[in-house]
């Protein structure tokens, strides 16, 4: 099933509260990334619907960067969330968004990214990231803050699933 980043964000936020832990901008925006390039991988198919574009800190998806840019480094104490306005008393609301509760696909992919990747800092998984012939690393040189391309995120995963299984 396909998402919207701050549900896969969600996500990670409850993991890592789970393990005791918090979650920093940039480590979160690695791990959604992360979780995005291994599904498509492993299923073919986008885990989340958000652009992601090549910043200068690695990959960036622009929706959670603007819902979290005012936590800084400092760890991320709510959720993502929606603004809905309700047409006829033009309220607002703040809906945080989640995978389904019945979606045992992504939570396990979820689940297996935080048993991986959890142990890492942001600018560890940042380093991983911007390793050359990545997907970041071909965007940036030649077009900084442009789109990353589901299939270069595809194939470069879908590489290093082979590494993996050769070893």
């Amino acid at each position: 099933m396909t998402y919207g980043s701050k549900a896969v964000a969600n996500l990670l936020i409850d993991v890592a509260k789970g393990h005791g832990q918090k979650l920093d901008q940039m480590k979160l925006q690695k791990l959604v990334y992360i979780s995005h390039g291994w599904n498509l991988a492993i299923s073919g198919n986008p885990l989340i619907s958000d652009q992601i574009q090549a910043w200068q800190y690695g990959p960036v998806i622009p929706v959670l960067y603007n819902e979290f840019k005012n936590c800084g480094s400092n760890p991320i104490t709510d959720y993502a969330t929606e603004v809905n306005v309700d047409d006829s008393t033009l309220s607002i609301s703040y809906e945080p968004m989640f995978v389904d509760q019945d979606d045992s696909h992504t939570r396990n992919l979820i689940s297996k990214i935080w048993e991986v990747y959890g142990k890492f800092t942001g600018p560890q998984l940042s380093n991983l990231t911007h390793m050359s012939g990545t997907p970041w690393d071909d965007k940036f040189k030649n077009c900084p803050r442009s789109e990353i391309e589901n299939d270069q995120i595809k194939e470069h995963f879908f590489q290093l699933a082979k590494q993996r299984n050769a070893q």
